[in-house]
């Protein structure tokens, strides 16, 4: 996968990006290894899909809000396919979804039948948004990038204020943090910091320290000098 270079506050999006590819890549994983006859495993398989969804349609609905209007005032129907994808895939996520709660409650010999098809639903759907998001990373996040200056992105951010519930956004947040390594993980508190007024980020980097393992924020604070007192400052 291809990330060209964005200058401005787009380029925050990679992040989310690559948390979305490493959820679709462990969903995919753990599928193919399920046990036909672990129900608990199929019941946490149908409670982190859940979670997934949530996740999307909020990162889905910040893009409608926000990055696919001022395109589309320049660019008629450039969005077009970029919500063909997403609707497309949130029909890949509803196979899966029924596959699980069929399996969650089958038995015998219907269970090996349902965990292939689930093998093979976890294959396609994550097939499918790796294509999407490599298509946003390759062409829609540099046009954009290139015809709006970082002041006009800041101002677009906002029309999901309201809309998109700060609860959700922080939940999304903390959720792509766990997936990121540590270097993308400071990769991306070193670019919110220069976008983000001091008491906003302090505020941020709060919630996202209790997303993580004690230990992990620890590693954070030792490449990051001051990370620590921010987070502080929130309290």
């Amino acid at each position: 996968m291809t990330e060209p270079e964005l200058k401005g506050p787009i380029k925050a999006v990679h992040f989310v990006h690559r948390a979305i590819l490493k959820e679709g890549q462990d969903f995919q994983e753990v599928t193919s290894m399920l046990d036909p006859d672990d129900q608990q495993g199929a019941t946490e398989l149908n409670n982190r899909l859940a979670a997934f969804e949530r996740i999307l349609k909020t990162h889905e609905d910040s893009e409608d809000l926000t990055l696919f209007p001022p395109l589309e005032a320049r660019f008629p129907d450039i969005a077009d396919t970029y919500e063909f994808d997403h609707n497309r895939h949130r029909g890949h996520a509803a196979a899966l979804s029924a596959t699980l709660s069929d399996l969650v409650g089958a038995q015998g010999g219907r269970r090996k039948e349902l965990v292939k098809r689930l093998g093979e639903q976890a294959i396609l759907f994550n097939g499918f948004m790796t294509l999407h998001i490599d298509k946003e990373n390759e062409l829609l996040f540099p046009t954009y990038d290139e015809v709006f200056s970082a002041e006009e992105q800041q101002a677009h951010g906002k029309a999901a204020e309201g809309r998109v519930s700060q609860q959700e956004m922080a939940a999304a947040g903390a959720w792509m943090f766990q997936r990121l390594d540590i270097e993308d993980r400071e990769g991306f508190l070193t670019e919110m910091r220069g976008m983000l007024p001091s008491e906003a980020f302090a505020g941020m980097t709060q919630g996202l320290m209790r997303a993580i393992p004690a230990s992990d924020w620890e590693a954070l604070v030792r490449r990051m000098p001051g990370l620590g007192s921010m987070a502080s400052r929130a309290h």
